[in-house]
This record gives structure tokens, C-alpha cells and sequence, in this order.
């Protein structure tokens, strides 16, 4: 049950951001870590959108700076599911009205562009647009600031980061990704702790962390709760949804079609989700899994990740250490079986934090855990899951309660910090 929001747990006061001093050079507290080169610039795509962008900056220079004090920058259009609540939030409450770039020349916010919430294009300009910003507070769901070519802003900006995922960050992220960010919007304890430690081990500079929560999963509970499940025609023992990672080691590249026989065999209506970096980089293995399954009356291929009704209608996730995984159990309520790939690592260094990351521990709570060479237990595992559905339920709220800030108001508390912070930063300039 969404607890009521005047339950929420809003941040503390906020106070001026606290800058990182540099990577490298004399007297910094950061370590050097690897990969803290400049690329060069992509070559330009288009003159067109080229001179849009520049057209877009120059208008968002000459707004009035009370105007420009609460910028967003998202990546593409996928990003905006992550600003949604909060930036709905900000907009809602006033009284400041809102900044927005986006990458994605064709991204539908365009459409909402108005006097609240003025939208802009950017790309090749976005580390000057960064670089030379002079607002109040940057939100993004960017990692890797000052890593490569996108810097910090020169001015007095407060540099906040929104987590795209529920889960420990430190091992899949890459060193020092978050360094150089202000404040953190953390989605539970676990993030604060991670971040403190690392704080701690590499004698940063103190971060602003906020009790924040993950607007996307209030808004996959709130959708499954008013969802209409569909019945196929035919007979199956139920439906499996298939949702794995990508790369080397996730379940469709080292167990996939495996895997998919044994559930078709058992009589399951299985549906497959990829990644969308697995259709982008191993073609070939999507295509492979279609030939030989494409003409199962019980296999489906969902392609289309925006699309709900394979995410909605499973009574079980079968995934490794997708984040997705999250998002099903907390969201839908109901239990994982999670095969037991080996774990992607991108931070070589985070041993060295000391802690497990939560996504270890979680497994055995929302669900099962299978070895990749025990596939032929896989039936049973998912029947026993099914039948213990209501404990699942239980535990999976638990859960969920331990591990997530605000859940049903993340949003009001980040807003809330937004506007403290603006309100408190500019009555201090006025006096």
C-alpha cells in the first residue's frame, strides 16, 4: 500500500553544494582513475540541427536569470521517465519555472514547451551549455561529470544526480563516476552508504544526499494496479516473461535458447524482452533465437521495451542482474527467478569500497536463484514460486519499505529540496 505522503521522509535543509576540486593537479583529493581523457568532438550530424542548437542556446541565454535558476538535461528521450514526477512536481508547486535540454531532436516534450517549462535542444554544445551555465541547481541522470568532455559548470551551480536504477551503483558504474556531483538524489540507504564510504576512502568532500526514492517504480505500481490483463487464446501453464542484461554474460548470450526450450517444453507462454543494447550489438543473436522459436505458438518476441503488457501480464521475471528485475517485483508484487550469470562489473576498484551490494542479498528475498547449468529445474522453480505468490507478496513489500525512500511521494521530496535550496540561495543574494 503507497504510504501516505505526510509519512514522506523529506531531506534536510539544504545547504550551498560543496564543489570536488579537480581530478589530477596540485592539492587534489580525488584519485586519478582511469579513462580521464578529452575525446574529440563528434563530427557534426547536420548543419540543420547544428544551427538549432546554437538558435536554442541563444534563446535560453537572453531569458531573464530568475528563468534559468533549475536546469534538467536528459540524454534522450528515455531520460524523461526519470524526470517525470519530479519535474511534474516543480511544475505543479511553482513558482520557478523550469529549463529543459534534450539530445533527442524529436523528443515529444518539445510539445509541452511553454511559459513553466521551456524546452531546448542541445548536443554538440552541451559541454559549453555545462561548462558555462549560470543557474541555481543541474539535474541529470549522467554519470561520469569532469570524466570526459562533459564538465562541471564554472559558476555557483549545485550539480545534482538522479539514479537510474534501484540497486548498488558502485560496482557498475565507473570509478569515480559520481565524484564531482554536489548532490545525490539517493533512491535508498544503501546509496547513502555507499557513497559515505567511498567519501571515507577517498577523502572527498562531503556530497549532499537526499532521501529521494525512484519515481519510476511508483509509477509502474500505479499503472500494474489499473491494468486490464489480457488472455491469449490457447493453453499454457502460465506466462514467463524472459528480461535479461546485456553483454557477454547475460542469460540470452550464455544460457538464452537453452533456456527457452526448456520453458516452452514445460508449456509456458514465454516472452522474450531484450535489452536494447543486445538488438543494437549481437544482431545475430536475436535473429538466431527467432528462427528457431519464432514459429512456437507459445514464444513471443516483445521488441518493443515501452510496451507494458509483456511486463504486466508475467506471473514470473526470469533475469540475472537487470535492474529491471526491481521494477517487476517491486512493482507488479510479484517474485523473480533470477539465473545466477556472473555479475557485470564495470568499476575494476570496488572491491575496495567493502560493502555487498544489495543486489546479492536481494535475490533470495524477491525470489529464486538458479545456476545457469541447472535449467532443468527450472519448471519447478517457477511453479514453487507461483504457489507461494502471497508470501512473495509479503516479502516483497518488506522489502521494497527497507530498501526505497518515499515510495508514492519521492517525487514531493525532491521537488521540495529543489525549491529550498533555490529559495535559500537567492534570499541570501538579495540580502
Amino acid at each position: 500500500m503507497i504510504r501516505s505522503h505526510a509519512f514522506c521522509r523529506y531531506p534536510p535543509s539544504p545547504r550551498s553544494p560543496v564543489r570536488p576540486r579537480a581530478a589530477g593537479g596540485s592539492g587534489s583529493t580525488l584519485p586519478p582513475g582511469p579513462g580521464r581523457t578529452f575525446p574529440a568532438v563528434r563530427p557534426l550530424r547536420s548543419l540543420g540541427r547544428f544551427v538549432r542548437e546554437v538558435r536554442d542556446y541563444l534563446r535560453f541565454s537572453d531569458l531573464d536569470p530568475a528563468a534559468r535558476r533549475i536546469v534538467f538535461y536528459a540524454e534522450d528521450v528515455a531520460s524523461h521517465g526519470y524526470f517525470e514526477g519530479l519535474l511534474g512536481r516543480l511544475l505543479d508547486s511553482g513558482p520557478h519555472p523550469v529549463c529543459y535540454f534534450t539530445s533527442d531532436p524529436d523528443d515529444p516534450i518539445f510539445q509541452r514547451s511553454g511559459p513553466s517549462l521551456r524546452v531546448f535542444y542541445v548536443s554538440q554544445l552541451l559541454p559549453f551549455l555545462t561548462r558555462n551555465l549560470d543557474g541555481a541547481v543541474l539535474v541529470m541522470t549522467m554519470p561520469d561529470l569532469e570524466t570526459f568532455h562533459v564538465k562541471r559548470s564554472r559558476n555557483d551551480v549545485n550539480h545534482v544526480y538522479l539514479f537510474h536504477n534501484i540497486g548498488s551503483s558502485f560496482p557498475v558504474i565507473r570509478y569515480g563516476a559520481l565524484f564531482h556531483y554536489d548532490t545525490i538524489f539517493c533512491v535508498g540507504e544503501h546509496h547513502e552508504q555507499e557513497i559515505r564510504r567511498q567519501e571515507e576512502l577517498y577523502d572527498l568532500p562531503a556530497k549532499t544526499l537526499v532521501p529521494f526514492g525512484y519515481y519510476r517504480l511508483e509509477k509502474t505500481h500505479r499503472d500494474y494496479r489499473s491494468h486490464q490483463r489480457t488472455e491469449p487464446g490457447g493453453e499454457h501453464r502460465g506466462r514467463v516473461l524472459v528480461a535479461p542484461s546485456w553483454g557477454a554474460d547475460s542469460i540470452l548470450n550464455l544460457c538464452g535458447r537453452a533456456l527457452v526450450r526448456t520453458l516452452l517444453d514445460a508449456g509456458y507462454e514465454v516472452t522474450v524482452r531484450p535489452h536494447p543494447m543486445t538488438e543494437k550489438h549481437d544482431p545475430d543473436l536475436i535473429r538466431s533465437l527467432k528462427d528457431e522459436f519464432g514459429s512456437h505458438p507459445l514464444f513471443v518476441y516483445a521488441g518493443d521495451i515501452s510496451s507494458v503488457h509483456p511486463f504486466f501480464d508475467a506471473d514470473v521475471l526470469v533475469s540475472d542482474w537487470s535492474g529491471v528485475s526491481y521494477e517487476y517485483a517491486f512493482g507488479t508484487e510479484r517474485p523473480v527467478l533470477f539465473i545466477d550469470v556472473p555479475r557485470k562489473v564495470v568499476n575494476e576498484r570496488h572491491a575496495e569500497v567493502g560493502i555487498e551490494p544489495v543486489d546479492v542479498g536481494i535475490r533470495h528475498r524477491i525470489g529464486s536463484v538458479l545456476a545457469p547449468d541447472e535449467l532443468d529445474q527450472a519448471d519447478a522453480r517457477i511453479q514453487a514460486l507461483r504457489r507461494d505468490s502471497e508470501r512473495y507478496v509479503h516479502d516483497i513489500r518488506k522489502a521494497r519499505e527497507e530498501l526505497v525512500y518515499n515510495f508514492g511521494c519521492s517525487s514531493e521530496a525532491g521537488a521540495k529540496y529543489i525549491r529550498d535550496y533555490v529559495n535559500e540561495k537567492f534570499a541570501d543574494a538579495a540580502e
